[in-house]
């Protein structure tokens, strides 16, 4: 169970929400997870995950969390470095990916208990049954290493492990016996990358040295026995010319996929090729800020005074309740009619309450549709909230404007004005642009927040127009109010926020319309549950 203030975030929660598995598997992890793009991959500091469907199937949520766990693995204990230095062939690498993820994950299996089942679950469906393309006889080599690798941890795979190593010995006698002599040396003093490096090198040797071997018995036998030998010959040939091209590949595709190749792999297969029906989360970014002006905060305070005070004032009253009559207390004469009828709850004291300790994020719309009458004005209602709320006790305030700078290769991104916990300024976006990429930015949104610690956390948009995505925008704010996220919006100038937000949205034409629509607003949320 992770604890994510009062939403309590059970694994069956969590599960069917991939962007917040992906940020509480970061947090857990240490590392970060993006969302977006068309690959499955890690660079060493991220791990990179492609568009994800709207509504994914169960399956593809075990394989996502298999992924992050396994990149995570290599993440943590892998030494990048060493492996650079190393410049190892495809070959080699081949080898070495089999050795690492066994030891990386095996680490991480010790420190978070809960990865081994989902492990041992992929393993069996990655590598329990024979896969179509397994027919290159110097395939059966590496694939016996690697379900020897495997059957470690995964009883299950044996009886393919047994099947694969009899094909193998039928092409290359006697070469299993010397692999599992390095094998088992390795699953008992390997320690790091080096050690894995070191294996797999020891592993190549040995099968280019049984090679040699082969080769110098094949030329003996044939001068001896000449044509009766030919077909035997020329199938021991085959597997030698096999072995040869597998040592030498030029690339990783030449050769069988490992772990973390085959999940990602069969993520990149689910992942849309409709953006409508895309789930991405934005990256964080930046946005040019610029100080509001002396003469517009003027305004903006003189225009929203009230705003302040009235939700001040009513904080205040969630926190102290009416006089309460009971049987202990400060005796109140105007109760003393009670006691003619038996009831002694002639006392009253001062009930204390403490208001909701609430997260609060406003989303701020300055998108390329805003015009800077719509920019100026949405800066003002977005800095007067924000006062308004960063002033009451208990609340958490955060604020966030989409999108920020372009990032062509890692998709779009959103600009944090105010972090939670930091003080509010009077900076804000200065140039409305790009496109209004709502839902990518309010999964950014919900991955930040479901981290804090506040009671109740509250999403309140700030836009002028529709999003790019209606249908992945609708999809958020489904999975945020069926996780306990609150979701409002203010529309400047526009009511298109009403599509989304129907019961929960207001329209602000002009800055003094503010105070009354927020308040409707914000009154709700605040009492709601308090």
């Amino acid at each position: 169970m992770w604890d994510c203030g009062n939403i309590m975030l059970k694994p069956k929660d969590i599960m069917d929400c991939l962007p917040l598995l992906a940020s509480v598997l970061g947090n857990q992890y240490g590392v970060t997870v993006e969302i977006g793009g068309s690959e499955a991959y890690t660079d060493g500091k991220t791990i990179h995950l492609p568009a994800l469907p709207l509504d994914s199937e169960p399956e593809l949520i075990t394989m996502i969390k298999g992924y992050c766990d396994h990149e995570s693995a290599h993440i943590r204990e892998t030494d990048f470095e060493i492996l650079r230095k190393a410049q190892l062939t495809p070959f080699q690498h081949n080898l070495f990916n089999i050795l690492e993820d066994w030891r990386v994950e095996e680490r991480l299996s010790a420190r978070y208990p809960g990865c081994r089942g989902n492990f041992r679950l992929l393993i069996q469906k990655l590598f329990g049954t024979q896969k179509a393309g397994d027919t290159n006889p110097a395939f059966s080599i590496l694939n016996t290493i690697l379900l020897t690798v495997r059957s470690w941890s995964v009883d299950a795979i044996i009886p393919r492990r047994e099947s694969v190593a009899k094909t193998m010995e039928r092409r290359y006698p006697g070469l299993r016996k010397v692999l599992d002599g390095i094998l088992d040396r390795m699953r008992d003093s390997c320690k790091d990358t080096g050690d894995c490096i070191r294996y797999a090198l020891e592993l190549e040797q040995a099968i280019l040295t049984w090679g040699l071997e082969q080769k110098s018995i094949m030329e003996s036998e044939k001068k001896d026995l000449g044509a009766a030998q030919n077909e035997s010959v020329a199938s021991s040939n085959a597997s030698l010319d096999s072995l040869e091209k597998a040592v030498g590949a030029l690339s990783s595709d030449e050769l069988p996929r490992g772990f973390g190749e085959s999940l990602a792999e069969r993520i990149e297969l689910d992942s849309p090729k409709d953006r409508q029906k895309q789930l991405r989360v934005t990256v964080t970014g930046q946005k040019r800020l610029a100080e509001l002006p002396p003469g517009q905060l003027s305004r903006i305070e003189r225009q929203t005074a009230g705003l302040g005070f009235r939700l001040q004032g009513f904080m205040q009253a969630q926190k102290w309740l009416p006089v309460m009559p009971g049987a202990r207390g400060r005796f109140f004469s105007s109760l003393c009619h009670r006691l003619a009828v038996g009831n002694s709850r002639v006392f009253v004291k001062n009930g204390f309450r403490e208001s909701p300790n609430t997260a609060v994020h406003i989303l701020l719309d300055s998108s390329g549709s805003m015009t800077d009458s719509g920019l100026m004005l949405a800066n003002a209602v977005c800095y007067a909230v924000g006062k308004a709320l960063q002033g009451i006790s208990g609340v958490n305030l955060g604020i966030t404007a989409f999108p920020g700078a372009n990032r062509a290769k890692r998709g779009t991104t959103v600009a944090p004005v105010l972090r939670h916990g930091e003080k509010l300024t009077a900076r804000f976006p200065e140039i409305a642009y790009g496109m209004t990429p709502m839902a990518e930015s309010l999964w950014w949104v919900m991955q930040q927040m479901c981290l804090l610690r506040e009671n109740r956390k509250i999403i309140l948009i700030i836009t002028d127009g529709e999003p790019d995505s209606i249908p992945a925008a609708q999809e958020v704010l489904r999975q945020a109010q069926k996780k306990g996220f609150e979701c409002y919006g203010l529309g400047i100038m526009c009511p298109s926020i009403s599509t989304l937000l129907p019961h929960a949205s207001r329209v602000v034409e002009t800055l003094p319309q503010l105070a009354p629509a927020l308040f409707e607003l914000l009154e709700g949320a605040l009492k709601r549950n308090a």
